[in-house]
């Protein structure tokens, strides 16, 4: 999952000026829920959730998750 800010994608979990943005999933349900501690409303966010099968994951072992721009080219993801 990424969290966009502006044309940028960065892959959670991560810190942004003390504030932790944070993912988490339950297998059993369609719905994907994003944390955010912060004690302010973070206000809208935009977001990317790519799921990568294992064995395509496995084929692709020098893959930069951390970069979107890296993992939409290898995949062929779609905007």
């Amino acid at each position: 999952m990424y969290l966009q800010s502006g044309t940028v994608f960065t892959q959670l979990p991560f810190t942004q000026n003390g504030v932790e943005y944070y993912f988490a999933y339950d297998t059993n349900n369609p719905h994907v829920g994003v944390y955010v501690t912060s004690a302010s409303n973070p206000g809208i966010l935009g977001f990317k959730v790519t799921v990568i099968p294992p064995a395509s994951r496995i084929g692709h072992p020098n893959v930069n998750y951390k970069n979107y721009e890296d993992v939409k080219k290898t995949f062929n993801l779609k905007d």
